[in-house]
């Protein structure tokens, strides 16, 4: 990665071509939803969408991530990276850790859960991740190891995804898990703007990590 990629960055705010470009995007079902797009982020293909490049080097930016435990040899975001082969869940996590999980089940039954729970005790373990997660609010795994867990930060719009097609917008809402461990910190001003709303959180650990 160039050190002139991140300077042209000044923030996630300001890069408006990764995300969708209406406010909200149209409802599943609606005569202008992609169903093309639906069932492919919704189906087993979706576990090798990467993230939108844009989007991750704004993250990067701020966080200088060195892990990317779900990633294939192509999109991988960070150099030290855990393919679906070598099995990211069976590895330690340490440093700053960027994730973005599969979002369907993976042919050894592993799930989001796995991955948003692996990312919380990673944390308590003292890695940073940064979790780029679908909003499915109303799910166990939000419940249990995102909410009061993590900083939350909701995303206005939906993300344009790339892979083996062309980058389409998802047809759900996207949000970030910041799981901070104790003593670190970040300015939340970088999350502040009309797209971004940022939750905090009283950690388990008694702190707020901000």
């Amino acid at each position: 990665m160039k050190k002139e990629d991140l300077e042209i960055l000044p923030g996630v705010a300001s890069i408006p071509e990764i995300l969708d470009s209406s406010p909200t995007a149209p409802r599943p079902g609606s005569k202008t939803t992609n169903h093309s797009n639906l069932k492919v982020l919704l189906s087993s293909k979706s576990n090798e969408w990467a993230t939108p490049q844009a989007f991750y080097l704004a993250l990067h930016q701020r966080f200088a991530f060195d892990l990317d435990p779900a990633s294939t040899h192509e999109n991988a975001k960070c150099k030290t990276h855990y393919t679906i082969a070598e099995n990211g869940l069976a590895h330690r996590w340490q440093g700053r850790v960027f994730l973005n999980p599969p979002y369907s089940r993976g042919n050894d039954g592993t799930t989001i859960r796995d991955w948003v729970r692996k990312a919380h005790e990673s944390c308590l373990d003292g890695a940073f991740v940064c979790a780029v997660l679908p909003g499915r609010f109303d799910t166990g795994w939000f419940w249990e190891f995102c909410l009061n867990k993590s900083h939350i930060i909701l995303i206005r719009g939906r993300l344009k995804f790339g892979g083996s097609g062309p980058s389409s917008s998802a047809p759900f809402p996207s949000f970030i898990s910041l799981y901070c461990p104790k003593g670190f910190t970040f300015d939340p001003a970088f999350f502040l703007g009309p797209r971004f709303h940022l939750l905090t959180r009283q950690s388990s650990f008694g702190h707020d990590s901000l």
